[in-house]
């Protein structure tokens, strides 16, 4: 009978073990999706150019400029802020599961039409600019940080 309970004891022990692993690296993969979702946002907030500013130049992003050329800017993974429809709609989705935690950053484009596609693969007159990969190279070191800390650190 003492074997059965400290049988019982030694599985109640790592039952919860496991759970308080499991806390914090769940904790860690939404750090982690936040920091890609705050840089993403960040590459998709600029405000530098006036809107009448824009419509006297023209798109700072039309193909009539060289790519990543310094004017008017010098990094395509940077979008302005025109209507705000992208900026509102970057989303941070986590879903904890049984077995695997996951983070999704990116746009739906179901709320933003053919906008978004247009933004990151470009349109006509329209450079590419993608930002959301930028965002997340530009994340990468942050995150492997994050992630790769010890299971025993308190975080």
């Amino acid at each position: 009978m003492s074997q059965v309970e400290g049988l019982e004891k030694l599985t109640a022990n790592i039952e919860k073990a496991l759970r308080t692993t499991t806390a914090k690296m769940n904790k860690r993969v939404d750090l982690a999706g936040e920091v890609v979702y705050n840089t993403i946002r960040k590459r998709a907030s600029l405000t530098d150019h006036k809107q009448w500013q824009l419509t006297a130049m023209g798109s700072p992003y039309s193909k009539k400029y060289e790519t990543d050329y310094s004017i008017p800017h010098g990094d395509d993974g940077l979008v302005h802020q025109q209507t705000g429809i992208l900026y509102r709609n970057i989303e941070k989705v986590t879903d904890y599961g049984d077995k695997k935690t996951q983070v999704a950053v990116g746009v739906d484009a179901n709320k933003t039409g053919d906008y978004i596609r247009e933004v990151i693969d470009g349109a006509p007159k329209v450079r590419p600019r993608p930002f959301i990969t930028r965002g997340f190279a530009e994340s990468k070191d942050a995150v492997e940080t994050i992630l790769g800390g010890g299971l025993g650190e308190n975080t």
